[in-house]
């Protein structure tokens, strides 16, 4: 049964909605806690347009170096909390949070406890910049991103506890203009600047009239916390921009992080030596494969009057809204006749004994009507369910026996593979599959630099033959090459990651020391 933390508030007697009088969060509180449920539900949560167009990370060279520290997870951590507390969220001071490792663990999908801990003190130590601007208030400064500690029960039970800048409360609670955040998004991304822009991007799409967003690319590069000593375009277009539009928009091997829409990035180049980029422009375009996303087709008399009647032969609650069937037409260009006929035998297939287990029933008898008819049309093409665990067949064949590897070997076999991966990409060249050899194939700055990332290589904790420390050693190095330049990090990557796919311990710790000894923050 779903569990409300938050009671939606009336109107205000001006009339004026702000946070207050929004539950601020779309979709069920239980995808929180579960992430199948996430993946087909797409649950979102809001966030004030105030805090999305001043935020600003502070960097290293302003004296506060954790902003290197948030990578991707701890940002995902941090929106996960912000998401939780949204929904919790009063109008009270120093209103304290809760979180447990075990949801937290689930939402990031990670196991290890120490490195959650990592993620949180790297949000403690963060600070950013704000300057709140409402009717009737105004604050800025320099603040801690979250305020987080551990709580640890009698029964051994352990959460994260948080609170949020007063400030921060203060206008989540009054905010009138807001944009939704997909809470999937956040955990998908690779980079840690798609998380620091996407908001942005999503406030851009929400708007009814939507005018492209336009900066500059020293602008830009400080907002989002990019600060090497010394601005250098290539370094900054293969080492935020490219990974940003893979995160968002997905490419070659890569799945979309986001799901409501896509981006499409300009550059405007101005006169001068070597054409110098003067202006970035990002556009957002929604996308209307998604039921929910698609506009709700008009419909004649007829058919109107059709999708308002009740499904004979499916309890009334099984029967889905006249505007989903509507926004169904559009996404999949069939008639209401044809949606409600073959959702009801779909239904009726669901009810049955020998479809008790299948998600899309689960979905159905736990979430209702909307949820369960959204993913049949986006995820299950509105087939009829077979039955998801198959009765094997009786053939008379030669007997074989799979032997499941250990864990500590599957860790070591899944770092060879990617290793050997990222070697022969950094060396321009297509890894084969199955029975196809190599080929060439010229990959992007921006493809290499996400092997750059010592999350990327969590499989070495814990991989056989491979000591704690040399893992963390190894894992450090990946980290330090998002420092190189593109050609140099193309360079080592090649180097560190042959020395893995050879399962050449001594010589990868060697490559590692010698990565981190020349890369020092």
């Amino acid at each position: 049964m779903q569990t409300t933390f938050f009671r939606r508030r009336s109107a205000r007697k001006d009339d004026v909605i702000v946070g207050a009088d929004r539950r601020g969060f779309q979709g069920s509180e239980e995808a929180l806690v579960d992430v199948e449920l996430a993946d087909e539900t797409c649950p979102r949560f809001e966030r004030p347009a105030v805090m999305i167009d001043t935020l600003r990370f502070v960097s290293a060279r302003e004296g506060s170096e954790p902003a290197e520290a948030m990578t991707a997870k701890s940002h995902a951590l941090y929106e996960y909390l912000m998401a939780s507390a949204r929904l919790q969220l009063e109008t009270k001071d120093a209103q304290e949070f809760r979180v447990s490792f075990a949801d937290a663990k689930t939402y990031l999908g990670i196991e290890r406890t120490d490195r959650l801990r990592e993620y949180v003190d790297a949000i403690n130590e963060t600070r950013v910049v704000y300057d709140f601007r409402t009717e009737g208030y105004q604050r800025s400064g320099t603040m801690p991103l979250l305020m987080c500690d551990y709580i640890r029960q009698d029964d051994g039970q352990q959460f994260i506890a948080y609170s949020m800048h007063r400030a921060v409360q203060k206008v989540i609670l009054s905010a009138r203009r807001y944009g939704w955040l997909e809470l999937n998004a956040f955990r998908k991304f690779r980079s840690k600047y798609t998380s620091r822009l996407y908001p942005r991007l999503a406030l851009l799409a929400g708007q009814s009239v939507r005018k492209p967003m336009s900066t500059t690319p020293e602008k830009l590069a400080e907002e989002l916390g990019w600060a090497p000593d010394k601005f250098h375009w290539g370094n900054f277009q293969s080492r935020v921009l490219e990974p940003i539009l893979l995160d968002i928009n997905g490419g070659e091997k890569v799945a979309p992080s986001v799901a409501r829409f896509r981006t499409e990035m300009k550059l405007v180049r101005g006169a001068g030596r070597g054409s110098p980029v003067k202006e970035i422009i990002f556009d957002v375009i929604p996308n209307e494969t998604l039921t929910r996303q698609s506009r709700a087709a008009r419909l004649d008399g007829v058919h109107a009057a059709v999708a308002r009647l009740h499904i004979d032969g499916l309890d009334t609650a099984h029967t889905p809204a006249t505007v989903l069937v509507a926004q169904a037409v559009t996404s999949t260009g069939k008639t209401v006749f044809q949606i409600r006929d073959e959702w009801k035998v779909t239904v009726l297939a669901l009810l049955t004994e020998e479809h008790r287990d299948h998600h899309l029933r689960k979905l159905l008898d736990d979430r209702g009507v909307g949820d369960a008819f959204a993913a049949w049309v986006d995820s299950y093409g509105m087939s009829v369910p077979i039955n998801e665990v198959q009765t094997p067949k009786k053939v008379d064949t030669e007997v074989v026996i799979v032997t499941v590897l250990p864990r500590a070997q599957r860790r070591r076999e899944h770092a060879i593979d990617q290793a050997t991966r990222a070697m022969k990409q950094a060396n321009n060249v297509r890894p084969g599959n199955g029975n196809l050899p190599d080929t060439p194939h010229e990959y992007a700055d921006s493809i290499i630099a996400t092997y750059a990332d010592p999350e990327m290589w969590s499989m070495l904790e814990g991989a056989d033959g491979l000591p704690e420390t040399d893992a963390a050693v190894i894992q450090k190095a990946f980290g330090a090459l998002a420092r190189q330049d593109a050609p140099q990090m193309r360079r080592s990557v090649y180097n560190l990651a042959g020395s893995l796919s050879a399962w050449d311990l001594p010589r990868a710790v060697r490559v590692s020391r010698a990565i981190l000894a020349n890369n020092r923050p």
